[in-house]
């Protein structure tokens, strides 16, 4: 039997109008998305400074684990971006549903939602992370796959993407823990492939962008010393993230929009 995700939606998911508002959205909020997302992916950065070095820790020099206690200091670096990632995009995802859905903000209530959703939320971006194992492999194991080696990674890797695309608004607006799991796996099916020419496209674009800026970064890093370049690179991420985000939430808003008829007044309900 076909896999029903090869299938034509009934209803467009509209990838084009959700790049289009995704960047309004953004843009309109260009200070408030960029700063929530900035001070935690700063804070990840010092942390993972402190452990492997802040070169290390902005990506304009490659790590040394020759030891094992090198090879923890990484791992924990890892971690503590990780967790800094996770409490971001929670703080991001409460923004963009204010401002989509309310139309006012209220920054002190971003933080309500915090310690009831970060475990699942990092156990969210652990899993994501894990995903680049191409990332892995080189710096971990020294492996080179060469261009058709990663190419070959890429595929599942933005597949399994597709699947789990809105687990982010699903664990932090329903409260569902790890079953966001699967709540994103039955909102995207069907929407699969139209997902994955999103994230194809995003990540053409974003790459682009962060082939560029791996050098400005670099010269700054020279030039201004560790802590300019790392502001830098923590803004060039906090850009990155806060799209991301933006992107998740208007994507999981139109599944179910399409899937339960819910339009976003009921979806607002839960803040209420």
């Amino acid at each position: 039997m076909m896999d029903n995700t090869f299938s034509r939606p009934k209803t467009p998911l509209g990838v084009g109008s959700l790049i289009g508002e995704s960047f309004s959205v953004l843009f309109r909020n260009f200070v408030l998305i960029v700063a929530i997302a900035f001070v935690p992916i700063l804070l990840g950065n010092l942390i993972s400074g402190l452990l492997v070095g802040y070169e290390v820790a902005i990506e304009v020099k490659a790590p040394n684990i020759t030891t094992t206690g090198e090879a923890v200091a990484y791992v924990l670096s890892f971690l503590s971006k990780t967790i800094a990632d996770s409490l971001g995009t929670i703080l991001l995802v409460q923004l963009v549903y204010e401002i989509k859905l309310r139309q006012s903000v209220r920054l002190v209530r971003l933080f309500d939602r915090v310690p009831s959703v970060i475990l699942p939320m990092f156990v969210l971006n652990l899993a994501f992370s894990l995903l680049a194992i191409e990332v892995l492999l080189e710096n971990i194991t020294r492996l080179s796959l060469g261009s058709v080696g990663y190419l070959l990674l890429c595929i599942p890797q933005f597949w399994l993407y597709s699947v789990f695309f809105v687990m982010a608004p699903a664990i932090v607006i329903e409260y569902l823990g790890v079953r966001g799991f699967g709540r994103s796996a039955g909102l995207t099916k069907g929407y699969r492939w139209p997902i994955v020419g999103l994230v194809v496209l995003i990540n053409i674009v974003f790459l682009a962008v962060a082939i560029g800026m791996i050098y400005v970064i670099d010269v700054v890093t020279n030039l201004g010393g560790s802590a300019a370049g790392m502001i830098l690179s923590s803004l060039v991420v906090a850009l990155d993230s806060g799209f991301v985000s933006v992107l998740f939430v208007l994507t999981y808003v139109r599944l179910r929009e399409i899937k339960e008829g819910v339009s976003v007044d009921q979806i607002a309900a839960v803040f209420d």
